[in-house]
């Protein structure tokens, strides 16, 4: 599958909301979307950071329920400035 590109706003936003339907994620924002130069996800983004204000387990929780979304979202974006 090729690439789209995007808007970092833009996909930041679809992460938010996946976040947000996900129980384990009710807690916790991605800080940013930056470039990946190595490409090191796939796409030539990745996220920085991650902002919560619940229990200390809740990032890796969340990660974990993440997971799957965040490959396919690296198989289908890139971003653009």
């Amino acid at each position: 599958m090729e690439r789209v590109s995007i808007v970092k706003q833009a996909l930041l936003a679809e992460i938010h909301a996946h976040m947000a339907s996900l129980p384990a994620c009710r807690n916790l924002r991605v800080g940013d979307v930056v470039h990946d130069p190595l490409r090191s996800h796939g796409g030539n983004w990745t996220t920085q950071g991650m902002h919560r204000s619940g229990y200390d387990h809740a990032e890796f929780e969340c990660q974990k329920a993440m997971a799957d979304f965040m490959t396919e979202m690296h198989e289908r974006f890139d971003i653009v400035e």
